[in-house]
C-alpha cells in the first residue's frame, strides 16, 4: 500500500501541463503569472494554518490517517474537474473567454490548498507507520526503487502519442496508435490521460489511507521552539536537507 501511495504521488501527465495550459486551455502568459503570484502568496498563508489544524487533530485513527481519507476523493474531483476543462468551457481564446480562467484560477488556489495539506499529513504518517527505523528505511527504499517502474509510465505514453499526433510518421510498427490518437484528438489525449491518471492514482492512495495505520504515539505536549532547532541540529541528515 504505501509502494502505490508512492507511485500515486508522480502516476499523472503533470510534465505536460504546461502544453495543456497553452495549448489546449490558451491561458495567456500575462495571467499565468498573474495566477503564479496569487498561489505564492496563498501557499504562504495557507501552509500557517494547515500544520497548525494537522497538529491539533486526535482522533481514534491518530492524527494524520483522517486526513488522507477526507483528501482523497476531493483531490480527485479536483484533478478530473481540471483536466476535463475543455470539455464543458471550449478551447477558444482567454480574451473572449474569462469565465474559464475565473474556474482555471480557483481551481489552482484549491489544488494548492489540497498539495500542501497532503504533503504536510504524508510526511506525518511516514513517520508514525512504524517505530523501528530500519522498517521505516525498508519502505521507503523499496518505493524509491519498485514505482519507478511504473509512476513514469504515463508521460512516457503521452509524450509518445503527442508526437504521434504533431508528426504523423508513417512507420507501420506505430499504425495502430498513430489512428488511436487521430481518433481522440489533439486535446482528448489531454483530457483522458489527465482524467484516467486522476483516477488511478487517488484509487491508489485512498488504498494506502484505508490499510496504513499510525503504530507511534504522538506527544500531547506541544513542542517547543528551542526543542525543534535542537532535533534539526543533531539530526545530520534532516540538517544537510535543511541546509
Amino acid at each position: 500500500a504505501y509502494i502505490l501511495d508512492d507511485i500515486a504521488q508522480s502516476f499523472n501527465i503533470g510534465k505536460y501541463d504546461d502544453v495543456f495550459k497553452m495549448n489546449i486551455l490558451k491561458i495567456d502568459l500575462v495571467l499565468q503569472s498573474v495566477t503564479n503570484g496569487v498561489i505564492s502568496v496563498w501557499d504562504i498563508i495557507n501552509d500557517l494554518f494547515l500544520a497548525a489544524i494537522v497538529d491539533r487533530t486526535r482522533t481514534r485513527w491518530g492524527k494524520f490517517k483522517p486526513w488522507l481519507v477526507v483528501y482523497a476523493v476531493p483531490g480527485v474531483l479536483l484533478t478530473v474537474l481540471y483536466w476535463a476543462l475543455p470539455m464543458f468551457m471550449g478551447t477558444e481564446g482567454v480574451g473572449s473567454n474569462i469565465p474559464r480562467y475565473a474556474i482555471y484560477l480557483l481551481l489552482q488556489i484549491f489544488s494548492n490548498l489540497a498539495t500542501s495539506l497532503i504533503s504536510i499529513v504524508r510526511q506525518g504518517m511516514t513517520a508514525t507507520i512504524t517505530p523501528n527505523i530500519i522498517d521505516r528505511t525498508r519502505l521507503i527504499t523499496s518505493a524509491n526503487l519498485l514505482s519507478g517502474f511504473v509512476e513514469k509510465a504515463p508521460e512516457i505514453l503521452m509524450g509518445l502519442l503527442i508526437d504521434i499526433y504533431i508528426n504523423s510518421p508513417k512507420n507501420r510498427a506505430l499504425e495502430i496508435a498513430d489512428n488511436v490518437a487521430y481518433q481522440l484528438g489533439y486535446n482528448k489525449l489531454f483530457v483522458i490521460g489527465g482524467v484516467v491518471t486522476a483516477v488511478v492514482s487517488g484509487l491508489f492512495a485512498l488504498f494506502y489511507a484505508f490499510v496504513a495505520k499510525e503504530r507511534v504515539m504522538q506527544t500531547i505536549d506541544k513542542p517547543s521552539i528551542s526543542g525543534g532547532i535542537k532535533s534539526v541540529i543533531t539530526n545530520k541528515p534532516l540538517l544537510l536537507i535543511t541546509l
